[in-house]
């Protein structure tokens, strides 16, 4: 999923985070593994825009992960989907 980043003397446009997601149930992951378009439209429209060096920091990580589990929960609750976002688990992040 793409993040915007905060321009100011970066030469990086935006963050890539590739990160999975625990489930309370089966049904969520299959869910968002068809539908991952409704995944990063809600991410990409619901995240400010950030510093780039701030996700790389221990503290920058978690509220990013905090950010994904909210949203990701705010979709389900939208989509009437029962369940929730048990846990984040960011792999990598890369500036594009």
């Amino acid at each position: 999923v793409s993040f915007p980043v905060y321009a100011g003397r970066s030469p990086a446009s935006k963050l890539v985070i590739d990160f999975t997601f625990v489930s309370s149930n089966r049904y969520i992951k299959e869910y968002f593994y068809e539908n991952v378009h409704l995944l990063k439209d809600k991410l990409n429209t619901s995240v400010e825009q950030i510093l780039p060096d701030f996700p790389l920091q221990d503290d920058g990580k978690r509220v990013i992960k905090e950010k994904i589990k909210k949203e990701m929960q705010v979709l389900l609750d939208d989509l009437k989907i029962e369940g929730n976002i048990e846990e984040v688990h960011i792999h990598s992040i890369m500036a594009g």
